[in-house]
């Protein structure tokens, strides 16, 4: 039975985002459930929400990748990781891995096209849905995710410098 969760998303491009109600998905035999706890947005998804991309691939758009989050569910196929585990997960959660792009390690360029934690359809889903980085609960298909070191509760501040 699909989950309502709570996230932040635009229907439209050039518009702020707001608070709204999406469905995820049944965990399927190849997905890991997240505990949301951190996801960055980027200037990637911001160019997306204004529209420099074009139209929104989904709507709502709900942005956010670089997701780190604790295992809470996983289908019966998984086995890389287990209920409690942190892990992360990037800015791709799918691709064919059969093509020979996928074949090499360079999911990225799936000849089948890859799926991105935002804005791509969903492959398990019959009709386009939104690919939701932000709900605090998510599925995520098991060959996106990577286990994390211990982290702290809070991580360590960083300071970035522009390269010179």
């Amino acid at each position: 039975m699909p989950t309502a969760v709570k996230a932040f998303g635009a229907h439209d491009v050039r518009q702020p985002l707001v608070s709204l109600t999406i469905e995820r998905r049944d965990v399927g035999p190849h997905d890991v459930k997240l505990d949301i706890l951190y996801c960055g947005i980027c200037h990637s998804d911001m160019n997306f929400g204004g529209g420099k991309f074009g139209p929104l691939p989904t709507s709502p758009l709900v942005p956010g990748h670089e997701i780190v989050g604790r295992v809470t569910e996983t289908g019966p196929d998984v086995t890389r990781h287990q209920v409690g585990d942190l892990v992360g997960i990037g800015c791709m959660v799918n691709s064919c891995r059969d093509c020979e792009n996928c074949r090499a390690g360079q999911e990225q360029y799936c000849l089948n096209g890859h799926t991105l934690v935002f804005g791509s359809p969903d492959p398990a889903e019959p009709a386009p849905t939104p690919r939701a980085a932000a709900p605090r609960r998510s599925s995520h298909p098991r060959t996106s995710s990577s286990p994390c070191p211990t982290a702290s509760p809070r991580p360590p501040r960083r300071r970035c410098r522009a390269p010179a």
